[in-house]
């Protein structure tokens, strides 16, 4: 059974490129992406470019690690607005869409991994997208269970949820370190990284 580790993470991730750390990172916030999608959906059109950010922010940050190069300045300004836009959790649970502020939180981290080129960042994004499975999974199967017991904890973490995502991120890692010693130019290896993300975040919290 996979086990999330922010220690196993960060050895892993430190003996990639920078490019590929972040790389990791977007892949993890791309999954997300749609429950920010969601919850903007059911605010209505009063600030429709604020719906825009996550996911434009999101696309030149692909773009960025395929060639066409943001400054730190233009980088920065990017994470300043995912801030500001990022709801609060009270915001996204009374809205129905919990995960809302995990999904901004996971691509302000993947920005943050560019504009630093620390591991932390990456770990931060992939924690996010742990965590909100991990709540999820709790609640459809211990409701409001306060505490959990050992067993508990490892039904949780057994749940197929939680072990495909651990699963994804255990490939995507494999995949970018695996281009080190191929063929591939990094572009396509990225932008290889980013379909296949895109085409999982439609299922990241369906069995």
């Amino acid at each position: 059974m996979l086990r999330y580790s922010d220690s196993d993470l960060r050895q892993a991730l430190d003996k990639l490129p920078r490019d590929h750390r972040v790389g990791f990172a977007a892949a993890c916030a791309q999954r997300l992406l749609p429950r920010y999608v969601m919850f903007y959906a059911k605010l209505g059109n009063n600030k429709p470019n604020d719906g825009q950010v996550m996911s434009t922010s999101l696309d030149l940050l692909w773009r960025d690690l395929s060639g066409a190069r943001l400054r730190d300045e233009e980088i920065a300004d990017m994470i300043d607005r995912v801030l500001a836009v990022m709801p609060h959790e009270d915001t996204a649970l009374e809205a129905n869409e919990p995960y809302a502020t995990d999904a901004a939180a996971s691509v302000a981290f993947a920005l943050q991994a560019r504009l630093t080129g620390e591991s932390k960042f990456a770990i931060s994004a992939a924690r996010r997208i742990y965590h909100a499975l991990d709540n999820f999974v709790i609640n459809n199967l211990f409701g409001r269970k306060s505490v959990l017991s050992n067993v508990d904890e490892e039904i949780v973490l057994a749940h197929p949820l939680i072990q495909h995502e651990l699963a994804r991120q255990h490939r995507d890692l494999d995949n970018l370190r695996s281009a080190l010693n191929t063929a591939p130019s990094k572009a396509k290896v990225l932008s290889e990284l980013r379909k296949l993300a895109e085409e999982q975040s439609s299922r990241v919290f369906i069995v």
